[in-house]
């Protein structure tokens, strides 16, 4: 019963577990990736080889899993693709065991967070798209293509994951979005032009297949944001609901035992960055983070919010998506609201706290440093490919910091599917912006510049 409780309950950390399956004995180090009561993936060793061992439940679906990805490496390496070798397998009522040779290197996402420039970066997309697009002459087509499948080993690229592999011939428009859905992984302004990966590949997708491909990626990412998953836990206790970070839930949980009360508590206790009669802002210093509460002006403000997504609630979204493309903002840690009756009252948003001054803070008659401005003109960039605006575009909403910009306060912040209405709020962004600063300045004339040349 040792793999089937390994199964269920994972792999102990800071362990060394020996698991044997018929004449099969390997010690278990470190697990990389567990489906509980499904599949385990771990660092093992094997007559003391470091090795990776892939252990599989006696379900049917276990099983069929087992044998998939054992035919697969072997239909990779018959068809010239470097993959890890199968070293030993074993299979008995408990399940099944599979090891891998382990090869030492760095997973695509681990190379490409390693990389400081994004001509860097570039290279890096450019050179792994090229090589899933030559996989695809040979007949090899990843189903679940992510960046974690990717092992850069001395110089080349290597699959490590064959269970999400389909063989045979693979169709032109096939190959294209398969290749879309790989570089919707990549930050969008990391991504190459596609003209010249059009030159440089032997097949690359068209603008077309990439935006459905960025689309259907973060409509997935934002879904898992309001559902409980690896990542994120759902709140309800106390007459609150919300959803939280998993990894910041025991922090949270403790001032959440008093309820609404608690939280109340905990904002009269944090130090005030903002007490309007819309929202009071504390800053948490004994974590760093920001609470914003929204405060209820009236019944009839009441009555409003139990009409659609509150405030707290889209700027938890606004604040996920934008990070998912690539803007800097602060991390929302969680969204929470006064839920009684089925009607909802107060909300509240907790993020990260950001340090950094305003764009306000800026003499008008100096211009943002080079670095600065290209990250704002690369925000208005992003505004026009994913049609969006933020909606309060005051120049306090945009902090200057050491890598750039990091955007705030996205409250307002709404994304458009007729591209006519997503012109008219990014025009009324743009016109809420230079409203900061008179006409003729250096900073309002830079600015209106970098504006203008991003939205074109």
């Amino acid at each position: 019963m040792v793999l089937t409780k390994l199964l269920d309950q994972g792999l102990p950390e800071q362990s060394l577990l020996p698991l044997t399956m018929s004449d099969l004995t390997v010690e278990l180090e470190t697990s990389l990736r567990w489906l509980p009561g499904r599949r385990l993936t771990a660092l093992a060793r094997w007559n003391g080889t470091p090795v990776v061992a892939k252990a599989y439940a006696a379900s049917s679906r276990g099983r069929d899993e087992f044998q998939r990805e054992q035919r697969a490496f072997d239909q990779l390496h018959r068809r010239g693709v470097a993959a890890p070798v199968c070293l030993a397998y074993a299979e008995t009522r408990e399940g099944a065991l599979l090891l891998l040779e382990y090869l030492e290197g760095d997973t695509a996402a681990q190379y490409l967070a390693a990389l400081t420039s994004r001509a860097e970066r570039r290279a890096l997309i450019t050179d792994l798209a090229g090589w899933v697009a030559i996989q695809h002459g040979r007949g090899v087509l990843q189903t679940d293509i992510h960046l974690g499948n990717f092992l850069l080993h001395k110089g080349g690229w290597y699959l490590l994951d064959a269970g999400s592999c389909r063989f045979g011939a693979v169709r032109y428009n096939v190959a294209k979005e398969n290749l879309a859905r790989l570089l919707a992984q990549f930050d969008p302004l990391d991504v190459p032009d596609l003209d010249t990966l059009r030159d440089t590949l032997p097949i690359a997708p068209g603008r077309g297949h990439l935006h459905r491909a960025q689309e259907h990626r973060y409509r997935d990412m934002l879904g898992k944001t309001q559902r409980e998953c690896t990542e994120f836990v759902p709140v309800n206790t106390a007459g609150l609901r919300g959803m939280a970070r998993r990894d910041a839930w025991p922090v949270l949980a403790r001032f959440l035992e008093g309820g609404v009360d608690g939280l109340n508590k905990t904002t009269a206790n944090g130090r005030m960055l903002k007490d309007g009669g819309s929202a009071t802002v504390v800053a948490l210093p004994e974590n760093g983070w920001v609470l914003k509460r929204y405060n209820l002006k009236n019944a009839a403000h009441k009555f409003r919010r139990q009409f659609g997504r509150t405030r707290a609630k889209n700027a938890w979204l606004a604040g996920h998506f934008l990070r998912f493309i690539g803007v800097d903002t602060p991390q929302p840690i969680a969204f929470l609201e006064e839920s009684s009756g089925g009607l909802v009252g107060r909300c509240w948003l907790i993020c990260t706290g950001e340090t950094g001054a305003g764009l306000d803070s800026v003499r008008a008659d100096d211009i943002l440093p080079e670095y600065q401005a290209r990250a704002l003109g690369e925000f208005f960039h992003l505004m026009a490919d994913f049609s969006f605006a933020h909606g309060d575009m005051k120049a306090s909403n945009i902090l200057l910091t050491k890598d750039g910009i990091s955007i705030i306060d996205l409250d307002a912040f709404r994304r458009f599917r007729l591209p006519v209405l997503a012109r008219r709020a990014r025009e009324k962004d743009r016109k809420r912006l230079l409203r900061n600063w008179s006409e003729e300045t250096p900073l309002r004339a830079q600015i209106a510049r970098l504006i203008r040349e991003e939205s074109r």
